[in-house]
């Protein structure tokens, strides 16, 4: 079930810091913005919440911002500006170009490691920090690559079959145990996820998505959230099987999945029709539209839960909203 928040609209123009009983706010209220000077892509959060990395959609860097200054402080050149990730320790932000994938040194702020990866599309740590996933386009059967990252050698690679070129989105279980990747195929079907073992790497199909395009875990890794058009999936990691669905749109866009809260009942996704964004509560069944970006670049929801970073490419800022 869906439904709109009751809110007013000129409260979301105005900068605030609403003050509650630590219960979800019935809307998003806009707390801050930090001018970039450049157009952003996607966004990640140091662990200690103090750091943002924001690659440019120019492709050349990424930033760094320091949240409570509200500033950029500091560049990491020559570090592609694709999808980007980071270890759960903070001191490793993984980032890809076309035809790599970079290791910078988050202390530094320098590239410590260049790793070949053409045509790499998706890159992204596991939560213990001992290996990153990668996805691949233009790869005859959906090439992924396993790195591990003590000595950055390639653990494994496979395809996911030979009717796909590529996948969309991964996704790693908190547990290190198994990790997941959308398959490619043809957007007006229905597309299969893969659950793939990290023991012996059998996979598992888990059909019946439309165009899925983003997937995060529950924190305790029950449940699998995957955006697709119009809708979220929600998925029974143990039995890799689809729980039920949440409606949040009309209009074919895909749902970006963003975060899920630590005690797993809210779940935020920004619809990419209009850039509504949408609190899902899990217990309830319900979505609630929370908020209006214009336009969202990437966006990652903090460890608490309580604030979604946001970059806006058309603005060249990241808006801070608190849940």
């Amino acid at each position: 079930m869906q439904k709109k928040a009751s809110q007013n609209v000129r409260a979301l123009t105005h900068i605030a810091d609403p003050v509650g009983s630590g219960a979800p706010l019935d809307i998003a209220w806009l707390t801050g913005i930090i001018p970039l000077g450049f157009v952003p892509a996607e966004i990640a959060i140091s662990p200690d919440e103090t750091t943002l990395y924001v690659a440019h959609e120019s492709g050349r860097e990424v930033s760094v911002v320091d949240i409570a200054s509200a500033s950029v402080t500091g560049a990491i050149k020559r570090a592609g500006a694709g999808a980007i990730t980071l270890s759960p320790d903070g001191k490793r932000l993984y980032t890809i170009g076309q035809k790599r994938c970079y290791v910078v040194d988050t202390r530094m702020r320098e590239v410590i490691r260049i790793l070949p990866a053409a045509n790499v599309n998706r890159i992204l740590c596991s939560a213990d920090g001992r290996f990153i996933c990668l996805s691949f386009q233009n790869a005859l059967g959906g090439l992924i690559r396993l790195i591990e990252t003590e000595n950055y050698t390639v653990e494994n690679e496979f395809d996911l079959g030979a009717l796909t070129n590529a996948s969309l989105a991964l996704g790693i279980s908190p547990l290190n145990d198994r990790f997941y990747a959308t398959m490619l195929v043809d957007r007006t079907a229905p597309t299969d996820v893969l659950a793939i073992s990290k023991v012996d790497y059998l996979q598992h199909d888990i059909p019946g998505f439309s165009d899925p395009r983003s997937m995060v875990f529950s924190s305790d890794g029950a449940w699998l959230y995957v955006g697709g058009i119009d809708e979220v999936y929600i998925i029974d990691a143990a039995t890799n099987k689809t729980f039920y669905r949440e409606r949040i749109g009309t209009q074919g866009y895909p749902v970006k999945v963003v975060g899920v809260t630590p005690d797993d009942r809210y779940v935020y996704a920004i619809y990419t029709c209009n850039y509504d964004v949408y609190r899902i509560d899990t217990v309830k069944g319900i979505a609630t539209c929370i908020a209006y970006f214009p336009s969202v670049g990437g966006a990652v929801l903090n460890k608490t839960g309580t604030y979604i970073y946001s970059t806006h490419p058309d603005m060249s800022w990241i808006s801070i909203y608190r849940l």
